[in-house]
């Protein structure tokens, strides 16, 4: 993850778990048991103290949900149940459940939207403001989005990759429609914004546009640098013992970040916990369980050869979209990498790492090594991903560290790692 712009103070977040009580072979994509599904170092077990069910009614002629309440009523059907602990040691921990198939995706952003706008707001304030000031000031950084945001709207929905897209921008859809409805229902409050679906949009987005507002400002471009980077300061670390394996990822960020959620995605075709911020549909840290069994990190790497912003164009699939089809579709790292080697934008460049924890479970309880596909390793700049199979690195040195460099040769003389060095 990177820092905001013009934070200064800095917080530090661990998130750690570990393989032992995995999700076993042939279960639906659930989350399973894992052995830390939250927070370490805070509460082992935190609890929902506050549950909520969203109902309405289908218009099959439109297509589109009705009469969304959080009232049952006849004629309407329960489509998204939320699990919610709003201060589990100063994290909001909370669960969106489908209960009905039908535009999923929708409802379940319509319902984080209603019950979190007043954070979304904050996170907008907090966060993404400065920089979408920055955007409305820049002409053809605007047009970019415009154009950006227009091809993922009309993007194929026919493929798994397009499907799984189209139900991204519908919750985002949704997240915006909730956030309204939520608004409105507290009485239009005096001090939170009336958000518009572009602003919504843009808080997930919102590490992406660094890079965009930095293809066409050269100011930009010299505050990101290499040498001066907030991307410089998160770490990640995978640990391989005798019988279990371990993954780990400590945020550094600005307290301007910290209005934080550990969220839960229970959505078709799958189940996604991750740490996360109000409104964001990813985790931007990033760090994720899937139900499918996958553990999922990143580190980001800065680069200064500015050539590579010839390779940043709109008619590319955000990072952050293609990191979460990953997550829901994927169901091994090598998946997972072809998933997210689509389409790519290049922008928030990161490392990922993506490790097959049912493989190492199964593995390390019949005392053998991990098989070759279990974990994977790849890097993103503007138009090169490479990603490799590295289980025999983590087999043969029992770790494998993530600390905001780039790892394979290649990216490293692309992004201009060489001439920092010379």
């Amino acid at each position: 993850m990177r820092v905001a712009a013009g934070g200064i103070a800095a917080a530090l977040l661990m998130l750690a778990a570990a393989v032992s009580a995995s999700v076993t072979a042939g279960d639906t994509p659930t989350l399973g048991n894992w052995r830390h599904p939250t927070i370490e170092g805070l509460v082992t077990n935190p609890t929902y103290d506050a549950e909520h069910t969203l109902y309405g009614a289908w218009s099959a002629a439109n297509g589109n949900w009705t009469g969304l309440s959080w009232t049952a009523a006849d004629g309407l059907t329960p489509v998204v149940h939320v699990s919610r602990n709003k201060n589990v040691e100063a994290w909001d921990y909370v669960k969106f459940e489908n209960l009905n198939a039908t535009d999923a995706y929708y409802t379940a952003g319509y319902a984080e939207g209603y019950l979190t706008f007043d954070t979304i707001h904050l996170t907008y304030v907090n966060q993404i403001k400065g920089n979408v000031e920055a955007l409305d000031a820049s002409a053809p950084a605007t047009a970019f989005m415009n154009a950006h945001i227009a091809y993922e709207q009309q993007h194929e929905a026919e493929t798994p990759f397009g499907a799984q897209l189209a139900n991204q921008m519908r919750q985002i859809d949704g997240m915006y429609d909730g956030y309204v409805a939520g608004y409105n229902a507290a009485g239009r409050p005096t001090n939170i914004t009336q958000m518009t679906w572009r602003l919504i949009y843009l808080i997930s987005y919102n590490q992406e546009l660094d890079n965009v507002l930095a293809k066409f400002s050269s100011e930009r471009r010299r505050s990101q640098n290499i040498v001066n980077s907030p991307d410089m300061h998160c770490s990640a670390l995978l640990k391989l013992t005798s019988d279990d394996l371990f993954f780990a990822h400590d945020t550094w960020t600005g307290f301007n970040a910290m209005i934080r959620q550990f969220k839960t995605y229970v959505l078709p075709p799958g189940t996604v916990v991750m740490s996360s911020y109000p409104g964001v549909i990813s985790s931007i840290d990033d760090w994720y369980m899937t139900g499918h069994g996958l553990a999922v990190m990143e580190t980001t790497n800065g680069f200064t050869n500015a050539s590579l912003y010839d390779f940043i164009l709109p008619t590319q699939v955000s990072e952050f979209n293609r990191a979460m089809i990953g997550n829901y579709i994927a169901e091994t790292p090598l998946e997972w990498m072809n998933i997210f080697n689509t389409s790519n934008s290049g922008t928030y460049n990161n490392q990922y790492m993506v490790a097959n924890m049912r493989a190492a479970r199964s593995a390390l309880q019949g005392g053998s090594a991990l098989p070759t596909g279990t974990f994977y390793v790849g890097e993103q700049i503007p138009g090169t991903i490479v990603f490799e199979d590295q289980t025999e690195f983590l087999n043969t040195n029992k770790h494998w560290p993530s600390f905001n460099i780039p790892y394979y040769r290649k990216i490293q003389i692309l992004s201009g790692y060489d001439a920092l060095q010379a």
